[in-house]
């Protein structure tokens, strides 16, 4: 399966929001053709009803499928109840051709940290009975563990520890994320925590790019895409 992995897009009528990215690498993921385009959440600036119009208007342009969960900006100004509005669930499990995806949300309203919570790391307890042996991938916003480069450490998440439990217990294979828009793979015993960058943000250290990862029976493979220039790079 190939996925495209974007995060970040900051949808609004401002100059931080790159509309020549957003175009460019929409472009792009059109013509690599993946199965599956994952969003892992900061699709406005704002949280507004005119941020998730305009954060529509081009989501609507990627021809894939798509799984989106909502980020920290998604959830600004009562955004969350915008984004069950407009995109959809917050929190979901399902089975796409063999591989079991499950998106959670991680924001909590107006807070730029992350949590996961009881009620949610039970519910996503109980939906992993579902998963038997197929291949799990789980992708929400936030750091699991520290991001270099980032400056100093305050975004991730606050119950960090037991969602990992519940990832390593679950015998999950990938996690996805976005939130500091800067790109970084972990390898934790075994478990691959990638982030990718923002996707059409200029507040971002690096150029607006994406990830896209090709999930095989044994092997998985994770190349960086730029936006603009169009330039590759192999990251796993």
């Amino acid at each position: 399966m190939k996925i495209a992995h974007i995060s970040d897009l900051h949808c609004a009528h401002t100059y931080m929001f790159n509309e020549e990215a957003m175009k460019s690498g929409i472009k792009r993921i059109n013509e690599e053709n993946p199965d599956l385009v994952i969003i892992t959440g900061d699709l406005t600036d704002w949280g507004i009803k005119e941020d998730y119009e305009y954060a529509l208007q081009f989501i609507e342009m990627i021809e894939a499928e798509k799984l989106i969960v909502p980020g920290n900006h998604d959830e600004r100004t009562d955004g969350y109840r915008k984004f069950e509005r407009y995109i959809g669930k917050r929190y979901f499990a399902r089975a796409i051709d063999g591989i079991f995806f499950m998106g959670l949300d991680s924001a909590d309203p107006d807070v730029d940290t992350g949590h996961m919570g009881r009620e949610l790391i039970a519910w996503a307890k109980k939906e992993m009975e579902k998963a038997k042996d197929m291949r799990k991938v789980v992708f929400f916003h936030h750091h699991l563990l520290p991001i270099p480069h980032t400056g100093r450490e305050r975004n991730i998440l606050t119950d960090a520890p037991d969602v990992i439990e519940f990832i390593m217990d679950s015998e999950v294979s990938l996690v996805l994320g976005g939130h500091k828009h800067v790109p970084w793979v972990w390898n934790l015993n075994g478990l691959i925590i990638s982030h990718t960058a923002s996707f059409s943000s200029r507040r971002s250290p690096v150029e607006n790019s994406y990830n896209l990862i090709e999930i095989g029976d044994e092997s998985l493979k994770i190349e960086r895409v730029y936006n603009v220039s169009g330039k590759r790079e192999k990251i796993l």
